[in-house]
């Protein structure tokens, strides 16, 4: 089963958004549920592992990261980045499954396989391929 679901809060976690504007489409992505977390706890967050940063990028994503007062050797050494999280509410103008759904698939015992995705006004979405848990 294939589902996708709307990314947010990257402006809450900086560079999320500098990564963004340099990962391709179909860069693996990890999905982790964070149940303490103080406004949802539904809340599933979307990590990437900085071994999914093109090389080719690092350029530009130097140049987009000192704006965040860091520099892209401090990116590549922290091993992984919290990008945001699955949208609790569809966001204006986007659809897909919501934070709710995909928290109860994983605590039921799903595997997900996660991707990044932009729609096409170029936001990000992570498009997610379900192996639902045996009965």
């Amino acid at each position: 089963m294939h589902t996708t679901s709307p990314l947010v809060g990257a402006h809450f976690r900086p560079p999320a958004k500098a990564l963004l504007a340099v990962l391709r489409n179909g860069t693996p992505l990890t999905l982790e549920r964070e149940p303490d977390n103080a406004y949802d706890p539904q809340a599933v967050k979307v990590l990437v592992e900085s071994v999914h940063i093109p090389s080719s990028q690092l350029d530009e994503l130097d140049a987009l990261v000192q704006g965040f007062g860091v520099s892209v050797e401090e990116v590549l050494a922290q091993p992984i980045w919290h990008l945001g999280y699955i949208a609790a509410k569809p966001p204006k103008g986007r659809s897909g499954i919501l934070a709710g759904e995909v928290a109860k698939r994983l605590d039921a015992g799903a595997t997900a396989q996660a991707q990044l995705s932009f729609n096409g006004t170029g936001e990000p979405s992570v498009a997610i391929t379900w192996r639902l848990a045996p009965s």
